[in-house]
């Protein structure tokens, strides 16, 4: 298991840079991933019990052509709020209200889809 989690090669996504046509997750001089707004499937936003703290993140689901991705981002890295403002005004059915809904109660996950494209409910609570 230790050479398992070793030989893994994690990107740690630094920060997350947004513009009209998508958003970039940047590591360090390494080349961005790029996800433009139409290759979002789905959006998960959720919390992590970090022990004294939560941790909001969003699993964000992605499809460039036949391949299937999800990127973790979460509220440690720069540019998450601007993402999720942007989320808010750009993913039709986005839901806006989307942190009532995760940040409370505390220490509790709250796993909840934030977007769905594809004939999914995109405003569904607490999965």
């Amino acid at each position: 298991m230790y050479r398992w989690l070793c030989a893994r090669k994690v990107r740690s996504i630094t920060r997350l840079v947004v513009d009209d046509l998508g958003v970039s997750l940047v590591h360090g001089n390494e080349p961005p991933i790029r996800i433009s707004w139409d290759e979002i499937v789905e959006i998960q936003g959720y919390k992590r019990d970090l022990v004294t703290v939560d941790l909001v993140c969003f699993d964000v689901e992605v499809k460039k052509g036949a391949e299937k991705m999800t990127y973790t981002i979460h509220e440690e890295m720069k540019g998450f709020e601007q993402v999720s403002h942007v989320f808010a005004k750009t993913l039709p059915g986005f839901d806006k209200e989307w942190r009532g809904r995760v940040v409370k109660p505390a220490f509790v996950e709250n796993r909840t889809l934030l977007f769905g494209r594809e004939g999914k409910n995109k405003n569904s609570q607490n999965m």
